[in-house]
């Protein structure tokens, strides 16, 4: 009977002039649908009548709400005979880069039926970024133009950035061991050499976030970027990094930024309070070569220049030191400015420090395009084949003798890389229609 009438609900939401309403109503009763069929037997956290418990499943519906609203805006668009017409065109009229960016998807995909692939993923991503720069060099080349020309000299420049990041942080199984660039500056005699690019770093970092806005938000955001050079080099205090935090929501309402520029420059603070001296020049070279890679990736057609910016998403998700391996994960960043232990505050943390590349890079490309239908697509596409795949696999190679040092992290990692993405294109979402 549960199931009959959320059928209905959901037939009278696909008919209903108020969609928000009427889809709230179906996630809600299928909310409590899976409540009764999971929690009947055994009590759950989430059941209790407390306010966190209330607050998850009010966030629950938010999330489930938008999501459910959006693809079925994007199913009503749907239509089979235009989408084979559209495909036809695009094989005839693509560039190089274009199709290399739907080729490099399925190859990055076989390649997660290997092992070795999954424990080295980053060169995988390493290869398929790579390529991509070049391929654009190629298209650029065929019209010598003043315009191709400088293309292809920040195309050069994003090159020689991606050396450097790719050289911070081993990551992986098999070359992790190998000293880097981080390994090089967190040695005592190689102080002066780390604090002067920490702030050189720091210093862009905040010319980025003060541009384009009024003098009070440029004064908190100075005075966020002092503070942030004494907690990193002088006084390491949860106090400093809690001043931190204020100073970021502060920086929300005194803004006179566009929102998406806001999300972008609340979403920079936190990364920038999160992360170690180190990485915090990792993060200024990853915001120096989306401005260098922006107008290039603009050249390639609007249904595929969603995936180019996911592909740069992964690529910092490992410039970062991240690997497909639990052991990658610094739980402290969690407890940055925290006094005690609190799930939701500590699991935030830690997953917008994990994820700082891909997040950071969606926003970016999100504040520079009115329509976001090709990314919704792209995401949808990318991340669904991707987990299914592996998700299939790994209950195949359930017995296999990597399972726990392989298969599950990996499978880890997906699942909460989808429910942060999720998460992030809901808050996009309704950002886009306010």
């Amino acid at each position: 009977s549960v199931l009959a009438i959320i059928l209905t609900l959901v037939t009278h939401a696909s008919l209903s002039a108020s969609p928000v309403t009427s889809w709230s109503a179906v996630t809600a009763l299928s909310l409590c649908a899976g409540h009764t069929l999971a929690c009947s037997a055994t009590q759950s956290q989430l059941c209790q009548v407390t306010t966190i418990s209330i607050t998850k499943f009010i966030f629950l519906i938010f999330l489930f709400t938008i999501n459910i609203h959006n693809l079925n805006n994007m199913f009503q668009k749907v239509n089979l005979k235009n989408y084979f017409n559209n495909l036809k065109q695009f094989f005839k009229t693509n560039t190089i880069s274009s199709l290399l960016l739907l080729v490099g998807n399925l190859v990055h995909l076989i390649s997660l039926l290997s092992s070795s692939f999954i424990e080295e993923e980053h060169q995988t991503f390493y290869f398929i970024f790579v390529s991509l720069l070049l391929s654009l060099i190629y298209d650029q080349t065929t019209s010598l133009t003043q315009h191709s020309l400088h293309l292809t000299g920040r195309a050069l420049l994003g090159l020689l950035v991606h050396r450097i990041l790719r050289s911070f942080n081993q990551t992986g199984d098999k070359w992790s061991h190998l000293q880097d660039l981080t390994d090089f500056l967190i040695k005592n005699e190689n102080f002066h050499i780390k604090m002067t690019l920490f702030i050189f770093a720091s210093l862009y970092l905040t010319f980025v976030l003060m541009k384009n806005d009024n003098n009070i938000s440029k004064l908190s955001k100075l005075a966020f970027g002092i503070l942030i050079f004494i907690n990193k080099f002088s006084i390491t205090s949860k106090y400093f990094a809690q001043i931190c935090f204020f100073l970021t929501f502060i920086n929300i309402c005194i803004s006179e930024k566009v929102k998406m520029s806001k999300l972008f420059d609340t979403l920079l603070c936190l990364i920038i309070i999160l992360h170690s001296d180190t990485n915090i020049i990792v993060i200024a070279l990853i915001v120096l070569q989306l401005d260098l890679l922006h107008p290039l990736f603009a050249s390639l057609l609007p249904s595929t220049r969603p995936l180019a910016y996911i592909w740069l998403g992964k690529v910092c998700f490992f410039y970062l030191g991240n690997s497909n391996s639990l052991a990658s994960i610094d739980v402290g960043a969690g407890y940055a400015g925290m006094e005690s232990f609190s799930p939701g505050i500590v699991s935030t943390l830690l997953a917008i420090h994990t994820y700082s590349g891909p997040v950071l890079v969606i926003v970016a490309y999100a504040r520079q395009t009115d329509n976001l239908d090709s990314l919704y697509n792209c995401l949808f596409i990318s991340l669904s084949a991707e987990l299914s795949m592996f998700a299939v696999l790994a209950s195949m190679l359930r017995y296999h003798l990597f399972v726990w040092t392989v298969f599950s992290p990996m499978l880890l990692y997906q699942g909460m890389h989808l429910l942060v993405i999720t998460v992030l294109m809901s808050i996009v979402s309704v950002l886009h229609s306010l």
